[in-house]
């Protein structure tokens, strides 16, 4: 009886704890408290990169454009009529648009066969 009842006291323990733990969360508190048995080091796994500042850090933005595989180009004309005289020929504009298409290739193969009849000796 006495061992049931120190389980229970530790199980409300643990419970309360649990408790405080997610009403922390919920009003936004901060972060949770790491497992018992952990050392909080541990539980950063990139602790030296969190430590430099963000200055040593290089990052240039490159553009998306250099990446991507053009599969087809195409030239766009204006019908001239529709222009004022005056208008001038300036060059092209690039526009890229990204389209991904799947698509199923089912291919049923006929194959010939052929028979040959053995007639014995």
């Amino acid at each position: 009886m006495e061992t049931l009842i120190g389980e229970l006291r530790k199980a409300e323990a643990e419970n309360r704890y649990l408790r405080e733990q997610l009403r922390g969360r919920k009003s936004g508190g901060g972060k949770p408290d790491p497992p018992k048995g952990t050392s909080p080091a541990a539980s950063r796994s990139s602790e030296k990169e969190r430590a430099e500042p963000a200055e040593t850090k290089q990052h240039t933005k490159r553009s998306k454009l250099d990446r991507i595989r053009i599969d087809r180009e195409e030239v766009l004309k204006l019908d001239r009529a529709t222009l004022p005289p005056d208008a001038e020929f300036k060059g092209f504009e690039d526009v890229v648009v990204q389209e991904l298409h799947i698509r199923t290739d089912n291919v049923r193969f006929r194959k010939e066969k052929y028979y040959i009849t053995i007639i014995g000796p």
